[in-house]
C-alpha cells in the first residue's frame, strides 16, 4: 500500500511539473501571411469576419477534445498495473506538452489575426465594426462559449500593440467628450510638424527614437518616453531614426473627428478638419 501511495505520488508530482513546463515554455507564434488590402470591400470584410468567427469556434471545439482525450488518458493510466503506470505517464506527458505548445502556438496566430482584422474595421469606419460578429462581445479566447456576453464600454485594448501595428500618420481610435486617443507612425525623418493647441496633449513613444521640440527646447526620446505638451506650447515630435516612430496620443479635449485617418502627413495637411462634437458612443 506505501509503495502504491509512493507511486500515486510521484505520478502526481511529474504532471504538475510538465504542466508547469508546458505553460511556462515561450512560444513564438508571427504569422507570415501578408497583411489584405486597405481597401477591402465591405462584403469581402463581411465573409473575412464569418470565416474568423469560424475559426475561434472551431479552435474552441478542439481545446474541448484535447482536455477530454488527456482526461480519458489519465484515467487509463490510473487504472494500468503499477509496472506499466511509469510508461504510460512518459506518454501522457509527452503528448500534453506537444499539446499545449501547438495550442498556444495556435491562440497567438489568431489573436494577431484578430487584432489586424479590428484595425481594417477602425479604418472603414465605426458602421463597419458594429456589423461584424467578432466585434460584438468580444470576450478572452479562454473564456468558455456559453459565457454570458458583456458589452463593453469605453476603450480597453492593448494600446501598446495597437500603436506598434498602426502604419498610418494619424489614425483616431477613441473619442469621448473630453478627450481624444489617438495612434500616430512617423517615417524615418519625419516630423509632425510644428504646431501650437488650446488644449493639453499627452505622447507615449512605444517604437524608435527622435526628438521632442517643446517652445525650442529639444530633448531626445525613445520607446517608453512621455511628453506633456501644455496648452497654448509650440511643439513639434521629429523621428530622427532609421524606423518609423511608432506613438500615441492622448488630446484633451479631443482635436480630431472622431474615427478619421490619415495615410500620411500630406494627406493631413490636406484635409482641414476638425473635432465636430460627435463622440465615438
Amino acid at each position: 500500500m506505501k509503495n502504491q501511495m509512493n507511486t500515486n505520488l510521484v505520478i502526481r508530482s511529474s504532471l504538475a511539473l510538465a504542466l508547469a513546463l508546458a505553460i511556462w515554455s515561450p512560444v513564438q507564434a508571427r504569422s507570415a501571411e501578408p497583411a489584405e488590402g486597405k481597401n477591402m470591400t465591405e462584403a469581402k470584410m463581411m465573409e473575412r469576419c464569418q470565416e474568423m468567427k469560424e475559426q475561434k469556434q472551431k479552435m474552441m471545439e478542439d481545446m474541448k477534445a484535447q482536455d477530454a482525450q488527456l482526461t480519458e488518458q489519465l484515467t487509463k493510466m490510473n487504472r494500468a498495473p503499477e509496472n506499466k503506470k511509469m510508461g504510460l505517464m512518459a506518454a501522457v506527458i509527452t503528448h500534453m506538452v506537444e499539446q499545449r505548445i501547438t495550442m498556444d502556438a495556435r491562440k497567438a496566430k489568431m489573436e494577431e489575426e484578430m487584432m489586424k482584422h479590428m484595425m481594417q474595421h477602425m479604418q472603414m469606419g465605426k458602421e463597419s465594426m458594429s456589423q461584424c460578429p467578432m466585434m460584438k462581445g468580444m470576450k478572452d479566447m479562454d473564456e468558455k462559449s456559453g459565457d454570458a456576453q458583456i458589452e463593453q464600454k469605453g476603450f480597453v485594448q492593448d494600446i501598446e500593440s495597437l500603436a506598434i501595428k498602426n502604419d498610418e500618420f494619424r489614425r483616431v481610435l477613441y473619442t469621448a467628450k473630453h478627450c481624444q486617443l489617438v495612434v500616430m507612425a512617423l517615417k524615418p525623418k519625419e516630423e509632425i510638424g510644428a504646431e501650437v493647441h488650446k488644449l493639453d496633449q499627452f505622447f507615449r513613444v512605444e517604437e524608435g527614437s527622435g526628438e521632442a521640440v517643446l517652445d525650442g527646447v529639444r530633448t531626445a526620446i525613445r520607446a517608453g518616453f512621455a511628453v506633456i505638451v501644455p496648452a497654448g506650447m509650440n511643439h513639434n515630435i521629429i523621428n530622427t531614426g532609421s524606423v518609423p516612430l511608432k506613438l500615441y496620443t492622448l488630446y484633451a479635449p479631443p482635436n480630431h473627428r472622431d474615427g478619421v485617418v490619415h495615410h500620411t502627413r500630406e494627406d493631413a495637411e490636406a484635409d482641414n478638419e476638425h473635432f465636430d462634437g460627435k463622440t465615438t458612443e
